[in-house]
């Protein structure tokens, strides 16, 4: 009976593709937390544009200089949260691309060990092929000198 493969190195390509799965994982969530970042911009850009667009009304309707004020102020404070959560959004990008590169770097590192398996593997088959019809050849000349013998006789 022919031995059972066993490749040498699959510890080393469970540790690569457990790192390969967590590196994706994380990617998962620096996604997500860019897709909320991404979503609470545009959240406060719409609420600063409908300000704009009320405080613009309330100038034509009624002018109420303490209510213009009052609009004004918190257009700027939403101005400065747009701006602050425009700087979140750039690093969660590239949070979002270094977890991109990672991913990349674990998977070559993980089809390299796949492949030298891979090579293994079919050495391993082509060797019991090659025992295979060497035992098979062996047999056949057995038969055949059994044979032979038996006709002598």
């Amino acid at each position: 009976m022919a031995k059972a493969f066993r490749f040498s190195l699959q510890k080393v390509l469970d540790v690569r593709e457990h790192k390969e799965d967590q590196i994706s994982i994380e990617l998962g969530k620096a996604k997500t937390a860019l897709r909320k970042k991404k979503d609470e911009l545009r959240h406060l850009e719409d609420e600063k544009n409908q300000e704009i667009s009320d405080s613009k009304r309330l100038d034509t309707s009624h002018p109420d200089l303490n209510a213009i004020r009052i609009a004004g102020i918190y257009i700027r404070q939403l101005s400065g949260a747009i701006e602050e959560t425009g700087l979140q959004v750039d690093k969660k990008k590239i949070a979002v691309n270094e977890r991109r590169v990672e991913l990349l770097a674990a998977m070559k590192d993980k089809k390299i060990v796949e492949m030298l398996k891979a090579k293994k593997m079919a050495e391993h088959k082509k060797e019991i092929l090659k025992t295979e019809h060497k035992n098979e050849d062996e047999l056949a000349v057995r038969t055949f000198s059994r044979k032979k013998q038996e006709r002598l006789k």
